[in-house]
């Protein structure tokens, strides 16, 4: 019978033990989060209106209703207007006397295309929003 103490004992040094280590867990998890949502807001902050009340360029074509403005014949210029510079250069493919210009947009997930054939709007993808 004197084997049952040791044990409690073990058992509640453990428990105490884990206590102790839950407590510095939960320290380290608000310091984590905490850092987290300066983060977020810091990138919000980048990502936000411009002081002047526009969005960005490099943001513009993140809007889906800009998306919905686009029209098959519309230029190269009225679509950098529109949605703004391209995130990726544009591809030209030459076959005969046809040009196609392939804009890009994208940011990761969201991935967005123009098709210009002959400098004018053919076609195009929306990123999923």
């Amino acid at each position: 019978m004197k084997h049952i103490p040791i044990a409690r004992m073990a058992v509640a040094a453990t428990l105490l033990s884990a206590t102790a280590f839950n407590a510095a867990a939960q320290q380290d998890n608000s310091a984590v989060l905490q850092r987290l949502a300066t983060l977020e807001a810091r990138v919000a902050a980048l990502e936000g209106p411009s002081s002047n009340g526009t969005q960005g360029a490099a943001e513009a074509w993140q809007d889906p209703e800009k998306w919905k403005r686009l029209r098959k014949g519309m230029t190269e210029q009225e679509v950098r207007d529109l949605l703004g510079k391209p995130t990726t250069g544009n591809r030209n493919n030459q076959a005969a006397s046809q040009t196609l210009t392939i804009m890009a947009y994208a940011n990761g997930l969201q991935i967005g295309q123009v098709n210009l054939l002959n400098g004018h709007v053919s076609s195009w993808n929306e990123p999923l929003f």
